[in-house]
């Protein structure tokens, strides 16, 4: 069991993964106001629930990127969330790769990002999405198939 229980141990936590947690939390959301608000909730949560990692096949850097997923959800699912086609709009100008992947299914855009953008194995993608590797392949090819439709 990992615990985190001191100062050093947020920092090594901050220096290691805010990266990945803010690239993931910027393709799924998109607007910057947004984003920043939903990286700080994802990165206190993951202090506070550190001392909770189990490994059960996941890297540390596994876990802390499903919390963010999961984060990301909570996030878009409150009414507060803001208005949809305006941050499309702007996406689409400011961030064209963010803009391709929110036009894809979330699960599409989970794997994908995992997969291209965070460089994890199929092996831990099936974890962290509750699928089989077999199913991660063949979602994986089927998802850079529709990405790849969008370019055209």
């Amino acid at each position: 069991m990992h615990e985190v229980i001191g100062e050093n141990e947020l920092v090594v936590l901050f220096d290691t993964h805010f990266d990945s947690v803010s690239r993931v939390v910027m393709l799924k959301v998109g607007d910057d106001k947004q984003a920043v608000q939903i990286i700080e909730d994802v990165m206190c949560g993951l202090k506070s629930a550190a001392d909770s990692f189990e490994e059960n096949g996941l890297s540390f850097k596994g876990w802390v990127l499903k919390r963010t997923l999961e984060g990301v959800r909570e996030s878009l699912a409150s009414p507060f969330a803001p208005n949809g086609q305006i941050v499309d709009d702007f996406i689409r100008l400011e961030n064209p790769l963010a803009w391709m992947l929110r036009q894809l299914h979330p699960m599409d855009q989970d794997l994908l990002i995992l997969r291209i953008i965070e460089r994890l194995p199929d092996e831990e993608v099936a974890l962290i999405l509750g699928k089989d590797i077999q199913e991660v392949k063949e979602l994986n090819f089927a998802a850079m198939k529709r990405l790849e439709q969008l370019t055209r």
